[in-house]
């Protein structure tokens, strides 16, 4: 699902989600006030039709330490807002 996300805004697929590249795009998206916005409109508007979580330590198990830390840095984010 990441992949498709990533195909539809950089318009390439990721084939090491470690490169500095993919981590620079993520950072350059939440630095964008509009894109973020939207992103969470659309994270809010369908988070009802959520019908399962995979295991987050499945989840995160292939990932860069920075990597993680964005992720929980955008988690905490999240929960700050009353995001779910």
């Amino acid at each position: 699902m990441l992949q498709m996300f990533y195909i539809t805004v950089w318009g390439k697929a990721v084939e090491d989600w470690n490169s500095d590249e993919v981590l620079d795009n993520f950072y350059a998206l939440a630095d964008s006030p509009r894109m973020l916005g939207e992103l969470i409109e659309l994270l809010e508007y369908n988070y009802n039709k959520i019908d399962f979580i995979d295991r987050w330590d499945v989840l995160i198990s292939d990932i860069s330490i920075r990597k993680k830390a964005t992720l929980f840095k955008f988690l905490r984010y999240c929960r700050a807002h009353g995001l779910r």
